[in-house]
């Protein structure tokens, strides 16, 4: 829980350290080719008929989904090393099909918790040691017979799982379709995406309005960003913000090599954090990183509470060989009352939002240029 923020505090607040935990990485020779790959399952119940079409659908998804990260990453100024990151069968994005028996009042949201562990423990059977605790899976189901509610992601650097309903209605995904088309809504392609980019282990982020690039992926849905268009106007745009793309930079699935297994624990240190106010209303972030993993960026959310997470806003700042970095949020909520959390990521792929350990999060309350920060650290 947050602390209230305390109008005693100076403005420019230091703190001595602030620790996580990462995995310390060995460093090998020559590193194995990466052989890690994203996994697409179809549940169906044993009631229900598989849908025609399934596999050309699914390689649709798949295939739009893979050019929207990779060029994504590459626009946030990545290399991206490996676009195709979803596995293959000699012709076609690979679709594990898992059939199951549901209780017949397996319906609505009650049914939806029981689809998951069915799909999983069938696609693990199936597929044997071609998948393991680092996979990523994504899962779609169809249950005709019955209306089952749900979606769901989430995951790390070391495997993540999405769920999402298979989309039955009419329209044709192609490579370069924009997901917040509206003829995209009624197959909810870029609510189907979202849940898959929770797997790989992004938060919920927005857009900044200066960027005019329309929704973020990971922001809010089709209906409620279109609410906030003028009038008249629409936006059929979706695209990876600048924090997600940071985030996913070293992830294992888009880099030409698969990670060493840890060598053991280490703590990288976030030394003489300092946060204050800007000129222009900004927001000035600097510290220094050290550990054993060297950490390439800093990524920095900034969120007013009047609004949710959905539309957080998103910063990110290189961290130099020393291991400093300064962050410039140019573009704050001109809000009586929020919080900023730090994000570090590490060239091994890890990083605060993957690994759920040693959140650092700053309450703020007061006017732009009179603002007081306070640090809250969750373990």
């Amino acid at each position: 829980m947050e602390a209230a923020p305390s109008r005693s505090l100076p403005l420019f607040l230091l703190l001595a350290s602030w620790c996580f935990y990462s995995s310390a990485i060995a460093q090998p020779t020559e590193s194995p080719s990466n052989d890690r790959f994203a996994r697409i399952v179809l549940f169906v119940p044993d009631d229900a008929e598989i849908p025609a079409g399934y596999q050309e659908r699914l390689t649709a998804i798949a295939l739009r989904t893979e050019a929207f990260f990779a060029d994504g990453i590459a626009q946030g100024g990545w290399p991206v090393a490996r676009r195709e990151i979803f596995a293959r069968t000699d012709d076609d994005i690979e679709v594990t099909v898992v059939r199951g028996a549901l209780p017949e009042d397996a319906v609505g949201r009650k049914g939806f918790p029981l689809v998951g562990p069915l799909a999983m423990a069938g696609a693990t059977a199936a597929l044997g040691d071609q998948a393991d605790e680092n996979t990523v899976w994504w899962t779609f189901y169809h249950t005709p017979k019955r209306v089952i509610k749900g979606f769901r992601g989430g995951g790390d650097r070391d495997g993540g799982r999405a769920i999402n309903v298979y989309p039955t209605a009419d329209g044709n995904i192609t490579a370069d379709v924009e997901l917040g088309d509206p003829e995209m809504w009624p197959l909810n392609l870029k609510g189907c995406v979202h849940e898959f980019g929770h797997a790989l282990g992004l938060p919920h982020i927005g857009a900044k309005p200066e960027t005019g690039l329309g929704n973020t992926l990971m922001g809010p849905i089709n209906r409620a960003f279109a609410s906030r268009l003028p009038k008249g106007t629409s936006e059929p745009r979706v695209y990876l913000c600048e924090g997600s793309a940071t985030l996913l930079a070293k992830h294992p699935l888009f880099v030409a090599h698969g990670p060493t297994p840890p060598a053991g624990t280490d703590h990288a240190r976030v030394n003489d954090l300092a946060t204050k106010d800007g000129p222009g209303g900004s927001i000035e972030i600097t510290g220094k990183v050290s550990g054993l993993v060297a950490a390439h960026s800093v990524m920095i959310l900034d969120s007013d509470h009047r609004f949710g997470d959905y539309w957080s806003r998103s910063y990110s700042a290189k961290v130099d060989d020393e291991g400093t970095f300064h962050a410039n949020l140019d573009e704050p909520f001109a809000s009586d009352q929020g919080f900023i959390t730090l994000y570090v990521c590490l060239n091994d792929g890890r990083n605060k939002a993957m690994a759920d350990e040693g959140e650092m999060r700053f309450s703020y309350e007061g006017k732009p240029g009179s603002r007081v920060f306070e640090p809250t650290v969750r373990e």
